[in-house]
């Protein structure tokens, strides 16, 4: 009888260990394994449809990159008269600008208001500061892919060979565009009408293309 209740006195501790966890070292991997938090997949059309979308938003932008940096520039300029001119933000020239984006048919109506936005953005930083020389603050580099040497870091995104396509949880396709050596750019495209147009390009890292 003692060796009995000795016997079950151990399976129990066994049991309570087993329970309890886990070793030390597992750190909930096996939970982990079981639950993995996987990216949504994308049908293969849809796939094919959104890498298309950008392959040709750096086919276009590599056309069109001088005259949009052109018209980004001339949107602002010097106004006022002595002490008071400032820079301010010219709506019309910056109407032509975000034309030029439209007529392309690669950007999503949302991308479009997003860049109206951010010229309202602009010249109310700039009433506010009455910034009179330098570059004005915002027109540094121009506004697709968010940094001073885009021909640097175009080059390199029509050279990338890796791609990601996945969906997001707002019902988009992310494209993300690893560059050759570091760095990403990642595009969220949605239908729209009927076509796959851009919404979004967030770059990520790519300062170090842009100076290589």
């Amino acid at each position: 009888m003692k060796f009995c209740t000795q016997l079950l006195l151990v399976c129990g501790l066994a049991s309570c260990a087993s329970d309890s966890g886990s070793s030390p070292t597992n750190n909930g991997a096996d939970a982990f394994i079981s639950h993995p938090k996987a990216a949504k997949e994308v049908e293969p059309a849809l796939e094919k449809g959104s890498r298309e979308a950008v392959s040709k938003f750096l086919q276009w932008y590599q056309v069109h990159m001088p005259q949009l940096e052109a018209q980004l520039a001339a949107t602002v300029s010097k106004q006022g008269q002595g002490d008071t001119a400032h820079y301010q933000v010219n709506f019309a020239l910056a109407e032509r600008y975000v034309l030029t984006l439209a007529e392309s048919k690669l950007f999503s109506n949302q991308f479009l208001a997003d860049q109206r936005a951010q010229f309202q953005r602009s010249n109310a930083t700039l009433f506010r500061t009455r910034q009179a020389y330098g570059p004005p603050v915002g027109f540094e580099f121009g506004w697709l892919l968010y940094t001073p040497q885009p021909g640097k870091v175009l080059a390199n995104a029509l050279r990338a060979k890796t791609t990601e396509v996945t969906a997001t949880p707002e019902g988009q396709t992310r494209v993300r565009l690893y560059l050759p050596s570091s760095g990403y750019l990642d595009f969220e495209v949605v239908e729209e009408s009927g076509t796959l147009r851009i919404a979004s390009i967030m770059p990520n890292g790519i300062e170090v293309e842009a100076e290589g």
